[in-house]
Formats: C-alpha cells, structure tokens, sequence
C-alpha cells in the first residue's frame, strides 16, 4: 500500500513542478499528460484497495461514481479560488486535497494484525 502511495504523490509532485518549471504552454501541457496518465491507470489501484478495506466489494462499486464526484467538485472550487491574476490558490487547493485523501487512507486503512 506503501508503493501506491509513494506513486501517487509523486506523479502529483512531478505534475505539479512540471507546471512552474516550463513555459507557460509547456508546463501546462506536461501537468495535463501526467494526470490524464495517472487518472487513466489509477483506478485499478482504487478498487484494489476497496478491496482489501471491504472484501465484499461493495465500496468498490463507489468508486467510479466518487471519481465522477470529484470531476465535478475539483473545478467548482478552483473556479472559486482562481483570479484573473493568479491561478496558484487552486494548485495550492489541489495539493491539499491531495495531503488530505493521503491523510485519510492512512488513517482509515485497516489493522495489519
């Protein structure tokens, strides 16, 4: 579970300095390839771990439908964070979200014992 982890935030980390670290158009175009290729492959890794917290699979059933839930939550808040200046406080938003689905899966996982 650790090596999910340890993959998730790194695409996270790569496609968030792959923004600041090139031009403009290039930057973002990389933060685009990395998430569409982390969005793509990362669900086969949700439902494995819905399996192990609930062998029934039941809660893996939910996962599609949350993803559709966070498509349609992530923009609402950017939208009400970005400026027309400024776009960091939504790369900002979008990392905390981030520290915090890392923070609940640790907590929430259940006892290896």
């Amino acid at each position: 579970m650790a090596e999910i982890i340890s993959i998730g935030v790194g695409v996270g980390v790569a496609s968030f300095l792959g923004h600041y670290l090139g031009s403009e158009l290039a930057g973002f175009a990389i933060a685009c390839s990395v998430f569409a290729f982390m969005w793509l492959f990362m669900m086969t890794f949700h439902v494995r771990l819905a399996f192990l917290i609930e062998p029934t699979g039941r809660l893996a059933l939910f996962g599609p439908s949350l993803q559709l839930l966070g498509r349609a939550l992530g923009p609402l808040v950017a939208s009400m964070l970005v400026s027309t200046q400024h776009a960091v406080p939504a790369a900002s938003a979008s990392a905390a979200f981030a520290v915090l689905s890392v923070a609940l899966l640790l907590t929430l996982r259940p006892n290896q014992s």
